[in-house]
């Protein structure tokens, strides 16, 4: 097999914010590009996130909502999600992952494939 040498270009710039009442802001962006003929994905994926969470009772209840989206394609996922951490040793976590867009992009290729999650951690 025959390969082409690519150069790659990895970008990102992050904000984290710990906002009044509890609440915490997440921001990113992130810029993949790679150069040279044959490639399987786009050339480039920008990909955002942004991610607010607000904790409740002690920090013991936290619910979030999170998106990721690939502004190259226009797909993206919709993450709500509660977490429950029971006990210095069990957290309980639920949530829904909702996908957009067309088949053949970074994320909207698993598009119809949307879940709803139950995660269960024991830590000691």
């Amino acid at each position: 097999p025959v390969t082409e040498a690519r150069e790659r270009l990895l970008a990102g710039v992050g904000l984290d914010w710990d906002l009044p009442d509890s609440v915490f802001l997440n921001l990113q962006l992130g810029v993949d590009s790679i150069s040279g003929e044959g490639a399987v994905r786009p050339d480039t994926d920008v990909i955002t996130t942004l991610r607010l969470q607000k904790s409740f009772a002690n920090a013991t209840l936290r619910a979030s909502a999170e998106i990721l989206s690939n502004l190259a394609d226009g797909d993206g996922t919709f993450r709500p999600g509660l977490t429950w951490q029971v006990n210095d040793a069990l957290r309980l976590e639920t949530g829904v992952d909702l996908i957009w867009g067309d088949v053949d992009g970074l994320i909207g290729q698993f598009n119809g494939a949307d879940r709803v999650w139950l995660r269960a951690t024991w830590a000691r």
